[in-house]
């Protein structure tokens, strides 16, 4: 659980330190302000909608998701999935993929991002109790690439972490 609970939280902090640093913020309640700013147009949620649900719809369409408690259950766990692995966005989304945007293209900076998201949580498919634990690590991969383009374009039109954030759970 120790190497969970650090993987889990490694990304948040390095962008907080990395953003203290470079004078991006100037403590932690701005660092908060910018990883939680929801006032964006209705518009952009819409987007996000879209995307999630194609993201998880055309799956479920195709049967290969099936769901063995209520949908009001996953509603009910957005807070504890985004304190648990959404905050991650701010080292991916904030700080890694605009980097890489600055030496490479859109796509080849979201495909980068995909493979460092996906070689970082690869330890946790070898710990038992983790949910990835008897997932398929080739088949997270395919998902990560996709999702890591949606949240790609999120950000891009949006300049909201938090969208990304919230689009991840």
């Amino acid at each position: 659980m120790t190497l969970f609970i650090m993987g889990g939280n490694a990304p948040p902090i390095v962008a907080y330190l990395m953003l203290r640093k470079y004078g991006k913020v100037t403590g932690f309640k701005a660092f908060m302000k910018i990883a939680f700013d929801v006032k964006k147009p209705f518009a952009v949620y819409i987007l996000v909608f879209i995307l999630i649900a194609a993201y998880f719809g055309i799956p479920a369409l195709m049967g290969s998701i099936t769901y063995d408690f209520p949908i009001y259950i996953a509603v009910l766990s957005i807070p504890v999935l985004i304190i648990g692995g959404g905050l991650e966005e701010l080292g991916w989304r904030y700080i890694l993929q605009p980097f890489l945007e600055t030496r490479f293209s859109s796509i080849t900076s979201a495909l980068l991002t995909s493979c460092i998201w996906a070689l970082w949580h690869l330890p946790l498919f070898f710990i038992p109790g983790t949910s990835q634990f008897n997932w398929s690590f080739g088949l997270f991969c395919i998902s990560i690439v996709g999702m890591s383009f949606a949240l790609a374009v999120i950000y891009r039109i949006s300049r909201s972490i938090w969208l990304c954030i919230f689009s991840t759970h």
